[in-house]
């Protein structure tokens, strides 16, 4: 964005419009994935933070079962 402030300080020209709106596609492209994550991707990691803390609070009940035959 300031690379593009600058070169509105610029004479206007056909390379200078050119160059100043490629900045800013690549600007946006840039900040697609992570703009992505933000909205988007965090939300299997919370699932599965969610899935482990029910297994941390999961009582365990371990015993002793004699087999039938004995």
């Amino acid at each position: 964005m300031l690379a593009i402030r600058l070169l509105a300080t610029f004479e206007e020209s056909l390379v200078n419009t050119l160059f100043s709106e490629g900045l800013l596609i690549i600007g946006w492209v840039a900040m697609w994935e992570p703009v992505h994550i933000f909205l988007y991707g965090w939300w299997p990691i919370v699932h599965k933070r969610n899935i482990y803390e029910k297994i941390i609070h999961m009582e365990v009940y371990i015993g002793f079962r004699p087999s039938a035959g004995k």
